[in-house]
């Protein structure tokens, strides 16, 4: 079971999807500036545990690595193929991952995602004003219309 306590999230599907528009930067890039953001966001606010939301599984393993005193989770995977978004809305198994996804981004003490993806943007609305203050985009700002 995975809990938002005091758990940090990181938004990290599809990195280079959802900021290619923005930034031009490839996925490895993308991961390195994350992770030194989280870095300093685990630093900052004392987190121990990061929650990590992607459907890249290769991710959770190159995070682990970089954060070794850092407890990386991440929801259990679904099949692959239910990683694509024409998934959602027609599979059970992919709606509830997309869900759970967005529910433990939402209720994080801090988000680290892309203003540049529709998803990042989603779940910094869904965040209170007081959660806001220390979300963390990685590229786009989050209230920055598309």
């Amino acid at each position: 079971k995975i809990t938002s306590g005091e758990a940090e999230y990181i938004d990290g599907a599809t990195y280079a999807d959802r900021a290619r528009a923005v930034t031009r930067l490839s996925s490895s890039q993308l991961m390195v500036t994350a992770i030194q953001k989280l870095k300093q966001a685990v630093e900052l606010h004392g987190i121990k545990t990061v929650f990590l939301a992607t459907d890249d599984p290769a991710s959770l393993q190159q995070l682990q690595s970089a954060l070794p005193t850092i407890m990386v989770k991440m929801a259990p995977r679904v099949d692959e193929s239910l990683y694509h978004y024409q998934a959602v809305g027609r599979d059970n198994s992919a709606n509830l991952a997309l869900l759970t996804d967005i529910v433990c981004l939402m209720r994080s003490k801090v988000f680290l995602g892309t203003g540049s993806s529709n998803l990042g943007r989603l779940v910094w609305t869904m965040r209170g004003e007081a959660q806001r203050q220390r979300d963390i985009s990685l590229d786009a700002p989050f209230d920055q219309p598309m």
